[in-house]
């Protein structure tokens, strides 16, 4: 299992699993844990890492590899913890599709040195936001 020194290193990291439909990259990621949550848009509260990565293995199934760009927001880093606000912009498989645009909220817990995701929290931003303040990468 790869280790992630920075909560950044794991973002990066599930994007790219994400982006990828990448099942195996994307278990590495989380922290196998009771607490560990996860909330798709429009989805239920899952817990604990199996309720997670079945969901994302019906995600990634059912679908062409998107394209997915992000942009931390803010950070926040304390004991061990750490909490990211993202904007999120999937483009589907298809090429053709504008991008959805969501905030996500990541946090990160650092166990032993290694840093893993403990909680994903998707949502579709509400109507007349401030706009973006930066590209998405």
């Amino acid at each position: 299992m790869k280790m992630h020194a920075d909560p950044d290193s794991v973002e990066a990291a599930f994007y790219q699993a994400f982006e990828r439909c990448d099942l195996t990259a994307m278990t590495r990621l989380w922290q196998d844990a009771p607490d560990t949550s996860c909330i798709h848009p429009g989805g239920p509260l899952l817990q604990g890492a199996g309720e997670i990565l079945d969901s994302w293995g019906q995600i990634f199934s059912q679908a062409s590899p998107p394209e997915v760009r992000y942009r931390v927001v803010n950070r926040l880093q304390v004991d061990g913890l750490a909490v990211h606000t993202v904007e999120e912009a999937v483009r589907p498989g298809d090429g053709e599709s504008d991008p959805t645009r969501l905030i996500a909220t990541n946090i990160y817990r650092n166990t032993n040195g290694n840093w893993q995701l403990i909680a994903h929290h998707a949502s579709l931003p509400m109507i007349g936001q401030q706009p973006r303040r930066g590209p998405v990468h």
